[in-house]
């Protein structure tokens, strides 16, 4: 096999994959599918909930799903949140034999993970402690040592 039949076959296998995983979430969350896009297969979960991003988008990476913060019709931005589905089939695996059991496992560990994204996501963007006046989230620095104030800028130096 070649190695761009290789690859032909694992984009194959992954957009399989995002209409699986497109049944399992249809049902609790508004999808938007975009599996068949060639250049980037990916499904669009709208957000749930008060949040000031519009969903998520949902991809496979390596062998396991992955998500990230995204508002619709743009590209995905901050963090890749990985959700790892062989870990979890592993370890529904280890309390029974039946595949039908496990996929539901597998189907409700990823149900969870997305909804706690979501409602996490709202209850730190509501939290009033972590705002400021102006209404955006503050970054606190949990290392004890601000380094903001020391950057130095060679152009205030010019006369």
């Amino acid at each position: 096999m070649s190695f761009k039949a290789y690859l032909g076959a694992k984009d194959r296998e992954n957009r399989k994959h995002l209409s699986v995983l497109k049944k399992i979430l249809d049902n609790d969350f508004q999808i938007d599918d975009y599996s068949e896009n060639r250049d980037d297969p990916h499904l669009f979960i709208h957000s749930e909930g008060d949040v000031s991003f519009g969903g998520v988008r949902v991809y496979f990476i390596g062998g396991d799903v992955a998500f990230r913060i995204q508002n619709e019709k743009k590209q995905p931005y901050g963090t890749a949140y990985q959700i790892p589905v062989q870990e979890i089939s592993e370890d529904a695996m280890v309390h029974t034999d039946d595949n039908d059991k496990i996929a539901h496992e597998v189907s409700k560990a990823i149900l969870a993970e997305l909804k706690d994204f979501f409602k996490q996501s709202a209850a730190a963007e509501n939290d009033p402690k972590k705002q400021d006046p102006l209404n955006s989230i503050l970054v606190k620095n949990f290392n004890g040592t601000d380094y903001a104030n020391r950057v130095n800028n060679s152009s205030s130096n010019r006369y």
